[in-house]
């Protein structure tokens, strides 16, 4: 057996403490009924919303417990039911039914009452009420599903704790670098939206939060500058420099989580042995590799029905009476260009990620040595500002004005008007970013470098990806039939359900009564 390096020991040491633990017998108790029609129509429901908002896989769940606390609490103005919440959830596919237990209700219980007991503090500010309500929901998600939460925040833990000494920031105030650090982490290993981070966030200054008694009076007059601060440092794009130092270490850090995943504790037999390690490490990629393959198809087949069915949409709603009511005429090839084109491109472009292969592997095994046996000890220098910063941004500007030219140029010659340019710009910078993170989960695992010819490809692609990642940010909240749904279909809708529930069970009991 190879000595382990300390994080990694702390972190199977957590796991075993975790293992140990043994849940009452009452709290294992199923409290939600199976109804056969209801749950059809629920699950029907939580895919037509699926397929018209785009969400990581990841983040599904917790952005669905989020939306029927914001129902519930801001729109119903009532406190949630833990039973009623985990119905919702069995109903849409969240949940399996045997995971709505007794014991998975009183956490949620509490945890929706720590909520109510915080709400004094916040003053009446909808906006930090919104922020509570996003910090409860990450923390029922993480109530659902505990053991892996729990490794997840271990492996975080571990990793920090191996790359926080080779981090180097001397233009940088030692805390707010070190909660960069910390953000980096959970942004490279876990793929953690804005949402999810800013709960760990919150849980680093707010520690009493986890407590089941926890006094918020101490920190009732800090919660406003708190919350300030979360975000403050949740939209900081210093972690971003330091995710993509951090790389590779993060994917041999993902591998140790998946290994400690499937054998617990028990791990340590073959992490702590080098050939054991290797031969598990290289089962495991080559199925990873060809499940991230059969993921990103997946994934681009989402995203492409529900880009198609928003540019249908617009077409019918904003070009076609455009055209035929302000320039008199229609004219059929800027249309269907910009209902096909972005569609057929996102599909284009997920179709042909390539796989990886033996050279990628032999790579990640030489530094899943140097992590799990030695140490790194090479710094890792973090900049607020950068060497011939101005130059870059010129150099910057030529290729995104190049790149843009183009497009228009293109355009004009297909004779787009004004507000087909708007459209097709607008949705071909989302298209790009959308693709750019397909390809990029689906080269989660990749360690060895690109090219010259791939290099320059994505050089001509930046101005576009980044134009798409500040629209995605600025407009995540402008989609027409999420308001729909959310605010016109689904209150109305989870009442008849409810209501169709308890017409159910009083059939039941009444048959019960003749037999």
């Amino acid at each position: 057996m190879q000595p382990l390096s300390q994080p990694v020991q702390q972190l199977l040491f957590r796991m075993r403490g975790y293992e140990s633990r043994e849940a009452p017998p009452e709290d294992s108790e199923i409290i939600v009924e199976e109804h056969r029609t209801a749950n059809p129509a629920a699950a029907l429901y939580e895919n037509l919303r699926y397929m018209v908002d785009y969400q990581e896989e990841h983040a599904v769940r917790r952005s669905a417990i989020e939306r029927i606390l914001r129902r519930s609490i801001l729109i119903e103005r009532k406190t949630l039911d833990a039973r009623v919440l985990l119905s919702e959830l069995v109903e849409g596919g969240y949940l399996p039914r045997s995971g709505a237990t007794k014991g998975v209700a009183r956490k949620i219980t509490e945890t929706i009452n720590k909520a109510a007991r915080i709400e004094p503090h916040l003053g009446g500010s909808a906006q930090l009420r919104r922020a509570v309500i996003s910090f409860v929901a990450s923390e029922i998600e993480t109530v659902l599903a505990p053991r892996e939460h729990l490794l997840d925040d271990a492996v975080v833990q571990a990793f920090y704790q191996t790359v926080e000494p080779r981090i180097q920031g001397h233009e940088f105030e030692k805390d707010h670098l070190d909660v960069q650090v910390r953000c980096a982490c959970r942004r490279a290993l876990l793929g953690s939206d804005d949402a999810s981070l800013s709960y760990a966030l919150w849980l680093l200054y707010v520690p009493q939060w986890k407590e089941e008694s926890g006094d918020f009076e101490a920190v009732a007059a800090k919660i406003p500058a708190i919350i300030s601060t979360i975000r403050m440092n949740v939209g900081s794009t210093v972690q971003w420099q330091i995710v993509q130092k951090l790389k590779k270490e993060c994917i041999y850090f993902r591998i140790i989580r998946e290994l400690v995943q499937r054998d617990g504790s028990l791990s340590i037999d073959v992490l702590g042995d080098p050939k054991k390690m290797e031969a598990a490490t290289t089962a495991f990629l080559a199925e990873k590799y060809a499940q991230e393959n059969d993921k990103a198809r997946s994934s681009g087949t989402r995203a492409v029905w529900y880009l198609l069915f928003t540019k249908i949409f617009l077409a019918l709603v904003i070009e076609l009476p455009y055209e035929r009511y302000v320039l008199g005429g229609v004219s059929p090839i800027p249309l269907v260009v910009n209902i096909l084109f972005h569609p057929l491109l996102l599909f284009g472009l997920t179709l042909e990620v390539v796989s990886l292969g033996g050279a990628n592997t032999e790579a990640i095994l030489r530094g899943l040595h140097v992590v799990l046996y030695g140490r790194d000890t090479q710094p890792v220098e973090i900049y607020r500002r950068i060497r011939f910063a101005k130059t870059f941004a010129a150099l910057y500007a030529v290729v995104a004005l190049g790149v843009f030219g183009a497009i228009l140029a293109v355009l004009q010659a297909l004779s787009f008007n004004i507000v087909s340019m708007v459209l097709f710009y607008f949705f071909f910078f989302f298209v790009s970013y959308f693709t750019f993170r397909i390809r990029y989960n689906a080269n989660r695992w990749k360690v060895i470098s690109d090219g010259t010819f791939p290099a320059m490809v994505n050089l001509l692609a930046v101005p576009v990806v980044r134009t798409g990642h500040w629209l995605s940010r600025k407009f995540a909240t402008v989609n027409i039939f999420i308001f729909i749904l959310d605010f016109i279909i689904e209150t109305p809708f989870r009442h008849m359900l409810s209501f169709w529930n308890q017409f159910v069970r009083y059939l039941r009991d009444n048959v019960a009564d003749v037999r």
